[in-house]
């Protein structure tokens, strides 16, 4: 008898502690998720920070009484023309390099348009024309 009691009492040590260790599992599941769901909203911030960043121009030092400086102006990249010379996809990585890192003298899309532009000679312009639309095809 004082066996089968033994074993009783171990059946519910051992179900105690599964129950303890269910709990404790489901708990860190949900820290997990609340910790996980805390580091999206996270990333999403700081992609929308770094998108508001690239878009606008850097703040003027004039506000705070100093004289705004402009970044070191970039090398022009080649001339478009025909796309063989100067091939389009190299071209295009320069040109947003250039827009990118001399934001502050392209500030707005049509600054950034008319310098693109300015980058095109012979049959290119007919060819970037269409796309500088609006809502291009």
């Amino acid at each position: 008898m004082e066996g089968t009691q033994e074993t009783d009492q171990l059946k519910n040590a051992i179900q105690r502690l599964k129950e303890l260790n269910r709990g404790a599992t489901e708990d860190r599941d949900a820290n997990l998720e609340e910790e996980y769901a805390r580091m999206r909203d996270e990333l999403k911030e700081t992609k929308n920070a770094r998108d508001e960043a690239i878009r606008s121009p850097a703040p003027s030092d004039t506000a705070a009484g100093g004289s705004h400086r402009k970044t070191v102006k970039m090398p022009d990249p080649p001339t478009l023309i025909d796309g063989k010379n100067v091939r389009f996809k190299a071209w295009k990585t320069e040109i947003r390099k250039k827009l990118r890192l001399n934001y502050d003298y392209y500030p707005t899309e049509d600054h950034k348009m008319a310098y693109l532009k300015s980058r095109c000679e012979g049959k290119a312009p007919m060819h970037i024309d269409p796309r500088m639309q609006k809502n291009p095809p």
